[in-house]
């Protein structure tokens, strides 16, 4: 084969490729031929040089040194001789193994000691879905949450995540080839079977308040359904209903009966007595008119809210005759009056009909408006207000520094310091009552978590939900009260159960205003680790403390509320 020939051959093959009928591997494999013979060609010119120096070469005393100018090297000549034959020997595969520079789908491209290659990747654990130079690329291994791995069957096919067929899971990330079917499929009385979805199993719920779901061992399709709304008929009475069964009418019992529908059982001729928010009309229990209410379960009529505005106070300012909010007005419903929110400190204006307050509210005003000057309120709880120690119920007015009482984690935590201690003040405070027969009385601006955040107590409304003898408990009703003593005992943990109703320790200071409401609690939790690693190195330092911060100043506040922060350090410091 000569030189010229498979130049030719690699120059058809080239111009094959121009008019897409060959493959860039024929070029390939052509040219390789082009450089195999050249250099065939080059090492037998070589050894014909090497002839006509052969005699002298070998001849005693030759070396490199005295050798004609252009005659080879007994090193070039070995090298030529060794190359013609290994050409002779293995043309057809030294082409393949020097000169393969892309590999087909399905092959990776390597290299070794013999030149480039090309094998097959292994399938399911690798691929290639390319001609190039590239190695096989490693499959998707692991799936999920939510997908389970395919492996693919093909080397030129990546592995990949199928989603969960419906009725499995999968809730890890790992390489899983089937989802789990649920393990969880029916649920007992009192609770519903939630749908699952693709990565988390099937579980049962409890129903909410109001709601009930009466089968065991229920499936998908028996859900928590509201409970009735009976008029029982006379003789009768409602029976309350429960999450695993729906209200029903019972017979009264001996000795009692109905006298008008949807009362309750009672005496002969005793009175008619009505739910709260309902009142007697026409021998008949109904719900109260608008913007009246009743609180109580009794025969009592509805009466009118009582408290239907609230106060504007200072100048009037030249932007339409508004004026600063000092509270602001929280309409009642069928349960409870309407009542103020005091609104201290704040840059608030009066907007509406501040002169009626029927739609009076309280809106942030400009920055360059200075607020009314309004000493700041107390925000504590009662002295009848009743916490949870390790002996028994104790009254508000009885704790002391050091005393264990619950939290909101159902653990005992002691008391380190309080905020406030005054037996003998008169003060309001905002009353809420839940579905679990728990009522709390604490100040408005007292925080406690309701709907799952943190808020003032007088920013929660009926239907919201607090937790409540340890579980979770929708706010029937919400009024102001006034109530003897001012108490506010800060716990290690910064949480106290209180009338059975759980709260945060802390209530309104220096940042109200400056940081959302839901973010205080904790800052002023931290903003006290000094004061709770004085009561950890000694207690009775910090009994003193408290002493020394609660004396009573003029106008029935306290140091800690009424006096600077460095006037409390300094209290601190002479105390200890």
């Amino acid at each position: 084969m000569s030189l010229q020939t498979v130049y030719d051959d690699y120059s058809n093959s080239r111009n094959k490729v121009a008019l897409k009928d060959s493959s860039y591997e024929e070029v390939a494999t052509a040219k390789a031929r082009v450089n195999l013979v050249s250099g065939f060609l080059k090492a037998l010119e070589v050894e014909e040089s090497a002839k006509m120096y052969e005699t002298e070469m070998e001849a005693p005393g030759f070396n490199d040194t005295n050798k004609p100018l252009l005659a080879p090297t007994i090193r070039m000549v070995q090298d030529a001789r060794e190359y013609v034959e290994m050409v002779k020997e293995r043309f057809p595969d030294l082409v393949m193994e020097c000169f393969v520079l892309d590999c087909k789908p399905g092959l990776g491209f390597y290299v070794t000691g013999g030149g480039n290659k090309c094998k097959p990747c292994e399938v399911g654990k690798t691929f290639n879905d390319q001609t190039d130079t590239e190695e096989c690329a490693k499959n998707v291994d692991e799936c999920g949450p939510g997908a389970k791995l395919v492996v693919s069957t093909a080397a030129t096919v990546d592995s990949a995540c199928g989603g969960c067929e419906s009725g499995t899971f999968n809730a890890h990330t790992d390489g899983s080839t089937t989802c789990e079917l649920y393990s969880v499929t029916s649920c007992a009385a009192g609770k519903e079977l939630g749908t699952g979805s693709p990565d988390m199993d099937a579980e049962c719920t409890a129903c909410g308040t109001g709601k009930f779901q009466s089968e065991n061992n229920a499936g998908a399709h028996h859900k928590c359904t509201p409970h009735s709304d009976l008029e029982c008929p006379l003789g009768q009475e409602e029976q309350d209903g429960t999450a695993e069964k729906d209200v029903a009418c019972v017979t009264c019992p001996a000795g009692k009966t109905t006298y008008v529908t949807g009362e309750e059982c009672r005496l002969p001729k005793a009175p008619i007595t009505c739910a709260a928010g309902h009142e007697i009309s026409g021998g008949k229990c109904r719900a109260c008119l608008p913007l009246t209410f009743k609180d109580h379960h009794g025969s009592g009529k509805c009466v009118p809210h009582n408290i239907r505005s609230c106060t504007c106070e200072g100048q009037v300012l030249p932007e339409g005759g508004r004026m600063w909010c000092t509270s602001e007005l929280q309409q009642g419903n069928t349960v409870s009056d309407g009542f103020c929110v005091e609104m201290y400190g704040t840059r608030n204006y009066c907007t509406g009909d501040y002169k009626t307050g029927e739609e009076y509210k309280c809106t942030y005003g400009s920055q360059t408006h200075k607020p009314t000057n309004i000493a700041a309120k107390e925000k504590c709880f009662p002295a009848s207000a009743t916490v949870q120690t390790p002996e028994g119920q104790v009254r508000m007015d009885q704790l002391q520094v050091g005393d264990a009482v619950l939290d909101g984690d159902g653990l005992f935590s002691p008391i380190f310091m309080f905020g406030h201690k005054d037996p003998g003040a008169d003060s309001p405070f905002v009353e809420l009552r839940t579905a679990t027969n728990h009522t709390i009385q604490m100040s408005a601006t007292h925080y406690l978590e309701a709907d799952g955040v943190m808020m003032n107590a007088g920013d929660v409304r009926p239907g919201m939900t607090v937790i409540g003898g340890g579980e979770q408990s929708a706010v029937t009703s919400t009024k102001m009260i006034a109530a003897k003593g001012l108490y506010n005992p800060i716990t290690l943990s910064g949480t106290i159960v209180v009338n059975g109703v759980a709260a945060s320790a802390h209530s309104e200071w220096f940042l109200d205003g400056l940081l959302p409401t839901r973010w205080l609690p904790t800052v002023y939790q931290a903003f006290l680790a000094p004061a709770r690693a004085i009561y950890w190195m000694n207690p009775a330092w910090a009994k003193r403390i408290d002493v020394a911060l609660n004396k009573e100043l003029p106008g029935g506040s306290n140091t800690l509320e009424q006096g600077t922060l460095l006037g409390c350090l300094a209290t601190i410091v002479q105390t200890i």
